[in-house]
This record gives structure tokens, sequence and C-alpha cells, in this order.
């Protein structure tokens, strides 16, 4: 009886380890955690979102004179409307990352036809605590990922909806990016409709106010966001840090919650995938629309006068895209590939005062990646031993 109940343990445990919604929910629920127990404490133009968010309920009034980019801030009126709460911004942020992780799955998990692809794509963003963290200052990066996510779901599996992506344009406008993608799915006018939403909030803002706003700068313009010169000194820059874990410029002050954003394994990787693309990319077309958007994603932010990581997250996920073939091909290594992202956790533990983390928080930021390096011994184990299965079938 004892044995019997061992056999059905270990199959309960075999048939986990090879469900990829189980490493979804422990995902999940870290991420839950760490956010229960961290202190939200406003500083930021998290002010002027959750001011334009309690207008729109309490006095009924859509203010464009606000500084910011505010499109996520509609849905921060809808929890506002039923909280009443001035945590309101956090609470989307904090939500759209948690969802953000099963949406990673499955748009991975389309576009190249591999569940096992697009749990890696979930372990990296677990991997990446500068993105969601970034919720503790309700600064809209968690709503921009899930949102620009959540084109790219629409886009591969029903398209007719993928117009949504332009809902993250009002958020931040680098997904824009994407639509090199667009047109390799052949969906022009959709990639059209997008820009209903940018257009309809500038016709807006203009006529209500006079002028545009570009994002929380008030005075900026766009002879002072954009500078030819600091874009050869951006891209040297941006090169070398892409192949380091540690950030430095000499032209702009670099904070500790500012630092480097991606394993240079992932980098390698992806530029191991541009040279052997026939071997990692059997859809040529895929491949040279993907390499559009990587160009255009890099090109945008290198611009800009004022150097900022946050502005480089569509070029990381097109890196990570770059790199998954050969991550899947060379499993063995993904373990290496996780333990190479832990020096952020690092990072933002110094940084710890900037994302308001408590002693709780903390001990769960620490213990995030030491679980996801559990999940991915489990994957390379499971994998490992399908493929054994397979060949000895074959």
């Amino acid at each position: 009886m004892q044995m019997k109940n061992i056999m059905k343990l270990k199959k309960i445990i075999r048939n986990l380890i090879k469900n990829p919604w189980s490493y979804i929910s422990v995902m999940m629920l870290l991420m839950t955690l760490l956010f229960v127990f961290g202190n939200i404490t406003p500083s930021d133009d998290d002010f002027s979102y959750q001011l334009f968010a309690e207008k729109i309920v309490d006095q009924r009034e859509i203010d464009l004179s606000i500084s910011g980019f505010h499109g996520a801030d509609f849905f921060v009126a809808i929890i506002y409307f039923f909280t009443h709460s001035s945590f309101s911004v956090y609470y989307l942020d904090m939500i759209l990352a948690i969802l953000s992780i099963p949406l990673f799955f499955l748009v991975f998990k389309k576009i190249f036809n591999n569940a096992h692809i697009g749990l890696l794509s979930s372990f990296w963003y677990m991997m990446s605590p500068h993105i969601y963290t970034n919720a503790f200052r309700g600064g809209h990066q968690t709503a921009f990922l899930f949102f620009t996510l959540l084109g790219l779901f629409f886009l591969f599996y029903k398209p007719k909806y993928s117009f949504l992506l332009g809902i993250s344009y009002i958020i931040k406008p680098f997904s824009i990016a994407l639509a090199p993608l667009f047109i390799y799915k052949k969906e022009y006018k959709q990639l059209l409709l997008s820009f209903i939403f940018p257009i309809s909030y500038m016709m807006a803002q203009y006529f209500q106010i006079g002028r545009l706003i570009i994002g929380s700068h008030s005075n900026l313009t766009v002879g002072l966001l954009f500078s030819f010169k600091r874009f050869l000194l951006n891209t040297v820059y941006t090169f070398q840090n892409y192949f380091s874990i540690h950030g430095f410029s000499p032209i702009n002050d670099v904070y500790l919650a500012d630092m480097v954003r991606i394993s240079p394994l992932i980098t390698f990787f992806a530029i191991f995938a541009i040279f052997y693309r026939k071997q990692f990319f059997k859809n040529t077309k895929f491949y040279w629309f993907i390499l559009m958007s990587a160009i255009i994603s890099f090109i945008i932010p290198t611009s800009f006068f004022r150097f900022d990581y946050n502005y480089y997250l569509i070029f990381d996920l097109i890196l990570v895209i770059l790199s998954l073939m050969p991550i899947m091909k060379y499993y063995k290594f993904l373990p290496i590939v996780v333990f190479s992202l832990f020096f952020q956790f690092f990072y933002l533990f110094l940084a710890s005062p900037f994302y308001f983390l408590s002693l709780e928080s903390k001990i769960i930021l620490f213990f995030i990646p030491v679980c996801i390096l559990i999940l991915s011994l489990f994957f390379v184990y499971y994998k490992f031993k399908h493929d054994k299965q397979m060949n000895n079938y074959e």
C-alpha cells in the first residue's frame, strides 16, 4: 500500500514537472507575495498619474494638461472608481505585472509554436526584477509591457484585435518598434488602426491646452529630446553595457537602479542566432522582420539626449526572442543563463530605498532568483528525460 502511494506521488510530481502551468503558477505566487509585503511610497510621476485618474472619477474631467502619458490611467480610473484608493496606480501596475507572466508564456508559445520556449520567456521576465518592481513606484513600466504583450497576443492569436497594441503607445511610445511584425503578418489595417490611440490622444491634448506634452516633462521639446551627438555616444555606451553586467556612462549619471538589465549570455545567444539564422530560424521572413524591429527599438531610445535603460525594454524583448531558440537547443545551459541574471537582484537590493522594499519583500526578492534557478533545473531534468525517451523510441 505504501509503495502504491509512493508511485502515485511520483506520478503527480512528474506531471507537475512537465506541465508549464505548474511553473507559471509558482511564479505568479512569488510575485504576488513580493507585492503583498512590499511598501508603497508615492514619490515620482505616479502623483500625476493618480491625479489624472481621480479627476476622471471625482470631477468627470479628462485633464490632459497634467504632464505624463496617461494611457494606463484610464484603467487606473476604473480601479479608483471601485476602491477610491490613493494607491490605485500601484494596484494596476501590480495586477498587470502578475498577469504578464502567463501572457509571456502564451505569446512566445504561439510565436515559436513551442510551449517550452514560452516557459523560457516567463523565466526571463521573472529574472528581470527591474520591470515588475517598478510597480512599487507606479511608473507604468509593467502596464506598458502588459499592453505590448497583449497586442502581440492578439496579433498571433486574433489579429482583428491586434490594433489594441496602440494602447501601449500612449503609455510609452517604444512599442511602435514592433510595427514590422504587423507587416510580417500582413495586418496593415490593424497597424493603421493602432495609431488611432496616439492620434486621438494628441489631438485631444492639443485642442484642450494648445500644445503637446512629451511624457512627464512639461517643458520638454522635440529639439531638447533628440540629439545626434548623443546618439553616437549612446550607441557606444549601449553596446559596451550589453556585453557587461555593470552600467557606466561618461556623459550621464547612472543610478544604482539604472544598471544593465540583461545578461551578457543572452546577448551572446542572440548574436549566435543572428550568425546562424538558418539553423535557428526556419522562417527566414520572420527573422528579417524581427531584426527590423530590433534596429528600430535600438535607434529610438539611443536618439534621446538622456540615456535611460527603461527605454530599451522592447529592444531587450527582441534580444530575448532572438536568443530563445539557441537557448532551447542547448537547454542544459539554461541554469547558467538564469544564474547569470542574479546580479540584477543585488543591484535592486542596493537601490531598495528607491524601490521601497520592506524587510519581508527583500527576502522574497532574493528568494525569487533561487526559486527560478530550481525551476530551471526541473525543466532541464524533464527535457533531458523526454529527449532520452524520444531517442530510445526512435
